[in-house]
């Protein structure tokens, strides 16, 4: 819809109307351009980066992370090795959301 509106309206337009002028027209510089010099390659110092933190994770359902049973256990687990992260996927596959939400769809 918005694509036939567009080309109805560009339609509508006069071409004369959208034809610049010599007053439209920028004025072009002609002078002659400014050379500038590479650095050598000592005078240019190397960026440094940050160094990433290593991001190490796990995926769980919002079922296993609401679970009195499971969700301590996996707690347990994330602190028993080197995992900083932990991602709830509270949407199952069907859309259904793992909690009551309040939030109006």
């Amino acid at each position: 819809m918005i694509t036939i509106a567009c080309l109805s309206m560009t339609a509508a337009v006069s071409p004369r109307r959208i034809q610049p002028t010599l007053r439209q027209l920028p004025i072009i510089n002609l002078s002659p351009a400014r050379v500038v010099e590479q650095p050598h390659a000592d005078e240019v110092k190397p960026v440094q980066w940050p160094k990433p933190q290593l991001i190490k994770g796990i995926y769980t359902t919002g079922w296993i992370a609401g679970s009195s049973k499971w969700f301590p256990q996996l707690v347990d687990f994330i602190d028993a090795t080197e995992l900083n992260a932990l991602v709830i996927d509270v949407k199952d596959d069907t859309g259904t959301l793992s909690y009551a939400s309040k939030v109006p769809l």
